[in-house]
């Protein structure tokens, strides 16, 4: 379990869990999209990465902007889609 710097969401600010299975890649091959899924219902914001849970975020702020990044690289995004859940 690691711990973001404070941002007022917590006492430490958001909590996020890594749930990477050892020697399990969720990478697709090279040419290929990856299909990345966050959810978020409540303070909770799980990711996963072409169906394999990596991460998993609570405490974090439930209303701002929503930013996608790249580390490292360039990256592109196609059918970028924001769906309500049901409560």
């Amino acid at each position: 379990l690691t711990r973001a710097p404070t941002d007022g969401a917590g006492p430490l600010g958001p909590s996020v869990s890594t749930h990477r299975p050892r020697g399990e890649s969720s990478e697709r091959p090279v040419g290929e999209w990856t299909e990345a899924e966050i959810e978020c219902r409540g303070n909770r914001i799980p990711v996963r990465i072409n169906g394999v849970l990596q991460n998993e975020c609570t405490g974090a702020h439930t209303r701002g902007y929503l930013a996608l990044q790249s580390e490292g690289g360039p990256l592109e995004f196609r059918n970028v889609r924001l769906t309500p859940l049901g409560e």
